[in-house]
């Protein structure tokens, strides 16, 4: 598939979005979308469990913003899409940007260790690095603002951004399903947005590479140049990456095989329900289970970051026990939310033993967009504690 850049897709896009917020409601009923909650209907008496680490074939990682900055960087020949975000959290600020390239490489920076562990270990293939970054934001007498930030790009130039806004802000409201570029294979990407946006002044503001300055060209145009401010922002979703998974006694670790990174899983058991949680200093993940016999079968997943709801998805008829050598083919519908907007995305999930692997397939219906992220997983058992999955994704 040949993806369009992002002077051709991305702004276009967004500006569309903007102007459909205005007249298209986001979301879905989730109730009216799945229906009555039930169990897989798999048969599971007579089969032997074949592996005793439990097999999660989605993995979600999430994050929040009170302040977004996003433009073209012109100016340079590689980087060409730069986000700036940031949110307060027990007292203090943290600050992340995410430079992005023409071919689709994206790289997520921070100067805070917690938020970069965070990134490293959950968000999948994305690249991480570490950068030293200021930001400031200043209120003028006009009723303006004025917003410096200073940080270093992936490649080590130096960057700094000025930007100025005034007249009123613009309130915001609307759900995002980005197909472009930025997250070609990393996953389906989803995102929400409500609060007050400031446009600011192209003539005004400025950014310098290594000291040099350039201004806003006629790219940006296609979507003013927008800072947000007092506003709840959510992003993330279902990553695409190869992991392995090992259990010990009620724990289980999942480590990303790119990086080695590895995420914790305690396993909690209530009577009928058993749920899978892992839990940070800035986020939690509940993969929640009901009993059907001795097999525990998936219904929700619900990523929680900063202290508030960021990403759930809901599955129904829920996910079949993939621990056991079940014969029938699974499917089932999904609901992915992205913090206030509920079903954002629908579609369906498979399921089907193959022998000595189990695939698992992630079918987006709609938005249309949402198809471009179509995964499949293959999980295959390496011994009784432990298993690998491996994911591609194949756009529809």
């Amino acid at each position: 598939m040949k993806y369009k850049p992002f002077k051709a897709q991305l702004f276009i896009g967004d500006t569309l979005a903007a102007i459909l917020a205005r007249v298209k409601k986001f979301g879905r009923d989730e109730a009216a979308v799945l229906g009555r909650p039930v169990n897989s209907g798999i048969d599971y008496s007579g089969l032997k469990r074949e592996q005793n680490c439990p097999v999660l074939p989605i993995h979600m990682g999430s994050y929040r913003e009170n302040k977004s900055i996003t433009f073209l960087i012109e100016g340079h020949p590689y980087w060409q899409f730069f986000e700036f975000g940031a949110f307060e959290f027990e007292g203090r600020q943290l600050m992340y940007c995410w430079p992005s390239s023409y071919s689709g490489r994206q790289c997520f920076v921070s100067n805070d260790g917690e938020l970069f562990d965070y990134f490293t270990a959950h968000m999948g293939g994305i690249e991480t690095q570490k950068r030293p970054m200021e930001f400031k934001e200043q209120q003028l007498a006009n009723g303006g603002r004025t917003y410096t930030l200073k940080t270093e790009l992936p490649s080590g130039e130096t960057f700094e951004v000025y930007l100025e806004s005034g007249g009123k802000p613009a309130g915001v409201r609307r759900g995002m399903v980005p197909y472009d570029n930025h997250s070609l294979d990393k996953g389906l990407i989803v995102g929400a947005i409500k609060g007050k946006g400031w446009l600011c002044s192209q003539d005004k503001s400025w950014i310098k590479i290594n000291g040099i300055k350039h201004g806003f060209g006629k790219a940006v145009k296609l979507l003013p140049l927008i800072v947000i401010g007092e506003l709840d922002v959510v992003f993330g979703g279902v990553m695409n990456y190869d992991r392995r998974a090992k259990r010990s006694d009620d724990t289980f670790f999942i480590t990303n095989m790119a990086n080695g990174s590895k995420i914790e899983y305690k396993i909690i058991k209530d009577n009928e329900q058993t749920e899978y949680i892992n839990t940070g200093p800035l986020h939690e993940t509940r993969i929640k289970t009901r009993s059907v016999g001795k097999a525990e079968e998936i219904y929700e997943i619900t990523n929680l970051f900063a202290g508030k709801e960021t990403l759930s998805i809901k599955f129904n008829p829920s996910l079949p026990d993939l621990r056991y050598p079940f014969k029938e083919s699974y499917v089932g519908r999904f609901s992915l939310s992205a913090g206030f907007i509920k079903g954002l995305v629908i579609g369906s999930v498979q399921a089907k033993h193959l022998g000595q692997f189990i695939v698992f397939d992630f079918l987006p219906e709609k938005p249309r967009v949402a198809k471009q992220r179509t995964m499949q997983m293959s999980i295959h058992f390496t011994g009784n504690e432990e298993y690998q999955i491996r994911s591609q994704i194949f756009p529809s």
